[in-house]
């Protein structure tokens, strides 16, 4: 019996056991509230995230109209393209036009039309009266004298801080040696 008592003493609950379960108890809910909070807003930022996306969807697909349709049967008559796929149109046959705009493309282009490489031999050159070529190209204005005005400040003003202080210090220190002669600025 004697010891089952002790054993009991042994390990019975000493004041900082309990209170060291009181804190991770309350660090279990505050950890358990911040694991139900994230999820709650990662949720809401997701059905946020897709609701943006509908009304954008929504906004494309009726959102382009034609201006020059007059009645509302002419506009259950025409297909309304959304806009972005406008947009990727565009991009499209600006892309072909590149491609059929390349050197390469308008070189054969120009070979099955049979037109052939100039050579200066072949070339023909016309006078044309009164035809006196380019002009020059002015980017700037024509380059004039160049003035610049200048302040002049007093001696007092082109002094720096430090050299004023430096100064200073040399005043007060020849005023306490009185055997030293003093210097005049």
């Amino acid at each position: 019996m004697e010891q089952v008592k002790q054993f009991k003493q042994a390990y019975s609950q000493t004041p900082w056991r309990k209170q060291l379960q009181v804190i991770v108890a309350f660090l279990l809910v505050v950890v358990l509230a911040a694991l139900v909070a994230g999820i709650y807003l990662s949720v809401t930022s997701q059905a946020a995230t897709l609701g943006r996306q509908i009304q954008d969807m929504q906004i494309r697909m009726e959102g382009s109209q034609r201006l020059d349709l007059n009645t509302e049967e002419d506009v259950n008559l025409v297909e309304i393209e959304p806009i972005e796929e406008i947009r990727v149109k565009i991009a499209d046959l600006q892309g072909q036009l590149a491609t059929n705009m390349s050197d390469a493309v308008m070189k054969e282009k120009a070979e099955r039309m049979g037109f052939v490489p100039s050579i200066p031999e072949n070339m023909t050159y016309f006078k044309v009266p009164g035809y006196q070529g380019r002009p020059l190209a002015q980017l700037a204005p024509p380059p004039a004298p160049m003035t610049v005005e200048t302040t002049v400040l007093a001696p007092a003003y082109r002094e720096s801080l430090i050299e004023w202080l430096e100064h200073q210090v040399n005043l007060v220190s020849r005023s306490w040696m009185p055997g030293r002669p003093q210097e005049v600025k």
